[in-house]
């Protein structure tokens, strides 16, 4: 397998080398259609995918096939979601991987009936763990750290999957204290992300985005 060097992508090296390629947008604006189950490709049969090309051809995904995640691809999205940075290397977070199919309907009920949740065949829920940031960085670790370590390996595990030719959806709106009830989630440990994975059903190309100069100041705002 090709692999790419520190230099070009720095921290991402290693999510580089898991992922494979999908084929490219040809459209800036979102655009939705139909796929039939029978159009997925195997991710054997293409070559690896570099993380700048991920980034900028990836899209939320909201309808799949019934085909489930393999092996080896969940054991490289999670890998990658292992990769991650994190404040202090304390990796203030859990992964709960969700394959049940009357797990992913409760989930999907505590996601507010987003159907996504239902159909996709693996869902993995980030939780923050406060208590294991904080027990370095006070009350700023389980403020804030421990929710941006959490986040940091779902976006991780998200450009794992869409490279490997996965769609994924990034939910976010949810009852937190029924996402927690369904993955029995320890007590403390918070629910910030829904990461739903699946092969398309649909191709959605990438939306619009800001101009650079709205969003990037130099020196001061």
């Amino acid at each position: 397998m090709q692999t790419l060097s520190v230099s070009r992508l720095a921290t991402v090296t290693l999510l580089a080398c898991l992922c494979r390629c999908v084929p490219e947008p040809t459209c800036p604006r979102r655009t939705v259609s139909r796929l039939s189950s029978s159009s997925s490709t195997s991710n054997l049969d293409v070559p690896t995918m570099d993380v700048i090309r991920a980034i900028h051809s990836r899209s939320s995904i909201r309808e799949y096939t019934s085909q489930p995640v393999l092996p080896q691809d969940y054991h490289a999205i999670v890998e990658a979601a292992n990769r991650a940075p994190s404040a202090g290397n304390l990796q203030g977070y859990s992964i709960v991987s969700v394959t049940n199919p009357d797990l992913r309907r409760r989930l999907s009920q505590a996601a507010l009936d987003q159907t996504h949740v239902l159909t996709a065949p693996l869902t993995l829920v980030f939780l923050a763990d406060p208590n294991r940031s904080g027990s370095k960085y006070g009350s700023r670790g389980r403020d804030l750290y421990s929710v941006q370590d959490a986040t940091i390996a779902c976006a991780y595990a998200q450009l794992a999957a869409h490279a490997l030719g996965y769609g994924t959806v990034w939910t976010g709106a949810f009852d937190e204290a029924a996402v927690a009830q369904v993955v029995r989630s320890p007590w403390g440990l918070k629910a910030v992300a829904l990461l739903s994975i699946g092969r398309p059903a649909e191709v959605v190309h990438p939306s619009y985005r800001r101009v650079l100069s709205d969003i990037v100041k130099q020196e001061t705002f």
